[in-house]
C-alpha cells in the first residue's frame, strides 16, 4: 500500500502550505509526477481512492487531485548529450552509446493548491 503512505506524506505538505492561514476550502491539489513513477501506471479510481482515504478528516478532505506527468532528463556519459527520456531504450540518439543515464527527480511534488475563492 504504498500510495496510502504517498498520499498521507501529500496531505502532510499541503497541511504545512496552508498552515497558519483562514481555512481555505481546497478544490484542486495538483502534483507534478515524474515520468519514472509507478502512479502513471494505476487506474486513476485507486489513486482517487487512496488519496481520499489519506485525506479523511484533513484539510485536504474532499479536494480532487491531479497529476502532471514530468519529464526525466537523460545525459550521455560519452558524447554529454542530453535529451527527454520517452520510455524507449537507453541508447543515446546523437552516438549511439549505451551509457546513457537518468536523472532522477523527486517522485511526488505538490506544485498548487486550488481553492474557493
Amino acid at each position: 500500500m504504498h500510495e496510502r503512505a504517498l498520499f498521507e506524506q501529500v496531505v502532510k505538505m499541503v497541511e504545512a502550505a496552508v498552515k497558519g492561514q483562514e481555512p481555505v476550502g481546497l478544490l484542486t491539489i495538483r502534483l507534478k509526477v515524474s515520468a519514472l513513477s509507478h502512479l502513471h501506471d494505476l487506474d486513476p479510481s485507486w489513486i482517487k481512492s487512496a488519496f481520499a482515504e489519506a485525506a479523511r478528516g484533513t484539510v485536504a478532505e474532499g479536494a480532487m487531485i491531479e497529476m502532471m506527468r514530468v519529464p526525466v532528463r537523460t545525459w550521455c556519459g560519452r558524447c554529454g548529450t542530453g535529451d527527454v527520456w520517452r520510455g524507449d531504450p537507453l541508447i543515446c540518439r546523437s552516438c549511439g552509446s549505451l551509457t546513457l543515464e537518468l536523472e532522477e527527480p523527486p517522485e511526488v511534488v505538490l506544485h498548487e493548491l486550488v481553492v474557493a475563492g
